[in-house]
């Protein structure tokens, strides 16, 4: 494996900047939407992360 860190050191403040952002948004269903689209968004960057250092484990392995 080349790296290893953390990902929620790189989600966790992109979620809290992305949240600042929305909680301008005056109308509370639109707000409501763009939370639960971050959530998502936070949710999915975390499990494409986690699938590709199984990979990477799994190829490093496999090459030995």
């Amino acid at each position: 494996m080349m790296f290893k860190f953390d990902i929620n050191t790189v989600v966790e403040p992109a979620v809290k900047n992305a949240k600042t952002f929305s909680g301008m948004i005056t109308v509370e269903p639109v707000k409501t939407a763009v939370d639960a689209v971050i959530d998502a968004n936070a949710s999915f960057v975390k499990a494409m992360f986690a699938a590709c250092q199984d990979y990477s484990t799994t190829v490093t392995k496999t090459a030995k």
